[in-house]
């Protein structure tokens, strides 16, 4: 029998508290795909949400390269990887902050 959504995010809450990172995982086991704009996801898994922030950076580092703005021999440098990084961290957790705003009933896990 499927547990009630409200006891299942308690137990989360729980199992990721107690630092057992193993143990966490092993209950409950991060997905290995998800949609780019499944903003439930990413509130209810920190694991996921670092995930596709990651993913995000990578996708705009690429694309900046693609575009020209990056030189193709060297990459970025460290400071544009860091623009990159903080603006597309910004984008997201803006988009995010929208998503909850309008769906305040949705638990965020930090």
């Amino acid at each position: 029998m499927p547990l009630d959504v409200a006891v299942r995010t308690e137990l989360r809450q729980v199992a990721f508290a107690a630092g057992d990172d193993a143990l966490a995982s092993a209950l409950f086991p991060m997905p290995t795909s998800w949609r780019t704009d499944d903003y439930r996801l990413f509130c209810t898994d920190r694991r996921v949400r670092t995930s596709e922030l990651a993913r995000r950076v990578s996708e705009a580092s690429n694309e900046s390269l693609e575009n020209g703005a990056l030189d193709p021999l060297t990459g970025a440098s460290e400071e544009m990887e860091r623009e990159i990084e903080e603006w597309t961290r910004e984008q997201f957790f803006r988009e995010l902050k929208a998503w909850r705003q309008a769906n305040p009933n949705v638990h965020y896990e930090p």
